[in-house]
């Protein structure tokens, strides 16, 4: 005679409840990785966007100390600035368009200060993104017209309630204009 041993298992309900809360627990998983992984990309794009503000910043300032303003204008959320470098032998107009959201610069060869209005620039190159405002502010010192300080001011999109701002100020050294000799 042979015994048997019945075999215990799983019944059917036993399964697939077991595979519901598997499904369930790999599915919360799976989205608390995909928002983790979107809030990296998120961050890395900000840093990114930051990063590049403040190279355009120091980029400007640098040009700007050996520099004469041409001229700043501010129309509605677009605001620009021209400027001839003196150690660059260039003229530079630099826009920040907050329609576009983007801070640009045209540069054209010059030789005075007078070559930098009117037209002969080059094409407009986008050096920052996902910017949300921004100003040039010019202020001129009381002896010379030329000569004064410069602020910039960026506000780059952080995807939060409040746009990073980033600000710096520029004194100008303009040695030829203003009579000062080094």
């Amino acid at each position: 005679m042979f015994l048997t041993k019945p075999y215990r298992g799983f019944s059917l309900v036993e399964m697939l409840v077991a595979m519901f809360i598997f499904t369930l627990v790999i599915g919360a998983t799976s989205q608390i990785f995909t928002r983790a992984f979107v809030g990296y990309r998120e961050q890395k794009r900000l840093q990114s966007d930051i990063e590049s503000a403040q190279f355009a910043l120091n980029t400007m300032a640098k040009e700007l100390r050996t520099a004469s303003v041409s001229n700043s204008t501010l129309n509605g959320n677009n605001t620009s600035i021209r400027f001839f470098d003196y150690s660059q032998k260039l003229c530079f107009r630099y826009t920040i368009s907050a329609d576009a959201g983007t801070l640009s610069v045209r540069s054209k060869p010059g030789t005075t200060l007078g070559n930098c209005n009117g037209g002969g620039y080059s094409t407009s190159t986008s050096i920052v993104s996902h910017i949300t405002r921004g100003r040039f502010y010019v202020r001129r010192s009381s002896n010379s017209p030329r000569v004064g300080k410069v602020t910039i001011s960026l506000f780059v999109d952080s995807g939060q309630a409040a746009p990073t701002h980033l600000q710096t100020t520029v004194s100008l050294r303009d040695y030829q204009i203003s009579g000062v000799q080094n």
